[in-house]
């Protein structure tokens, strides 16, 4: 589909598990995709991090930790840590991969303000 943000997948387990639905785990299954090479460049990417990573967040509540505002001190940290690991990585395929994990960061960090906010 076109929505980036997915959680369908989280919010159908819940419903199921709240009508008394069990769920069987088999790490065996693989399941196939076929994607097309528009969402293999970066830019996609980092997009669909982010939005998973956020959805994730509003979805789930996590412990409770030291924040700032609303969001956990651990995440800011984080996000500079992966933001500096990208800015000098010595070649592309390192700075792809912390851009994508710095998108998950910064993904949740607004899930969880956007789950605090909906909840006061």
């Amino acid at each position: 589909g076109h929505n980036l943000g997915v959680g369908e997948d989280m919010e159908f387990i819940r419903r199921a598990l709240h009508y008394g639905e069990r769920l069987l785990f088999v790490p065996r299954v693989l399941q196939y995709h076929q994607v097309h090479g528009a969402r293999l460049t970066l830019p996609y990417l980092v997009k669909k991090a982010y939005l998973r990573s956020k959805v994730a967040c509003e979805l789930n509540e996590g412990p409770s930790v030291q924040r700032i505002g609303t969001v956990p001190l651990y995440l800011f940290g984080q996000a500079v840590d992966r933001f500096i690991k990208a800015l000098f990585a010595v070649n592309k395929d390192a700075r792809r991969y912390y851009l994508v994990k710095l998108a998950v960061t910064l993904g949740e960090m607004q899930g969880i303000r956007k789950s605090k906010n909906q909840n006061s």
